[in-house]
């Protein structure tokens, strides 16, 4: 990140309308602030450019070796699908697309097959603030629920310790309702997990298989 902030002269200045954090005087990549700037330039991309963008990045990936994709933003919905699976089927994505979407969105809706070259592939859960999965524990203890019915896997994005502490005990609330088997479950973006949390997720295995930073 720190040689993207060099080519856009933010390395040592903030951007206009935003701030580069940093650790004693050294950027650490992160940039906050510029919900306002990337809004703007997204209103100026017009037309059908941002799909020819779209083609040119999928060729350039491909030639690089990539030949599939899994997109698990928050806001997804099974009813996105379709555009999706229409650019394969043109060609502006030749690569196997797998969606992540919210679980709401999935009600009535079973497993693709896996040979599908275009699927829906799970729930993506965001614990931020206003989120339905972040009223309650067992706000989320409902979706792990639908899901292990219905053998969807999940993906939360928990990034703070308090996040994680939310998670763990929206899977201890689902276990409290048998018949029940934990769905597929990883947990995205960990920062700096406690030790007691640490031994609390190992403690979880086989249930619990995946932390990814």
């Amino acid at each position: 990140n720190r040689a993207a902030l060099r080519e856009l002269g933010w390395l040592e200045n903030d951007p206009p309308q935003g701030r580069v954090e940093r650790k004693t005087g050294l950027p650490t990549g992160l940039v906050q602030g510029l919900e306002t700037t990337i809004s703007d330039w997204m209103r100026t991309r017009q037309g059908p450019a941002p799909e020819r963008d779209l083609a040119e990045t999928a060729q350039d990936l491909l030639r690089l070796g990539v030949t599939a994709f899994a997109d698990l933003t928050p806001a997804n919905r099974a009813a996105d699908l379709p555009d999706w699976a229409r650019a394969h089927a043109t060609g502006v994505i030749p690569q196997r697309v797998s969606l992540w979407v919210a679980g709401e969105s999935l009600t009535g809706r079973g497993k693709a097959p896996a040979a599908d070259p275009v699927r829906l592939g799970g729930i993506k859960v965001s614990l931020e603030q206003g989120t339905p999965e972040a009223e309650s524990p067992e706000a989320l203890a409902r979706v792990f629920r639908c899901a292990a019915r219905n053998g969807w896997p999940v993906a939360v994005h928990a990034v703070e310790a308090g996040d994680i502490a939310f998670t763990l005990e929206a899977l201890r609330s689902a276990g409290r309702h048998p018949p029940y088997v934990p769905p597929w479950l990883r947990i995205e973006d960990g920062h700096l997990i406690p030790p007691a949390l640490v031994r609390e997720l190992e403690g979880m295995e086989p249930t619990f298989p995946k932390v990814s930073n």
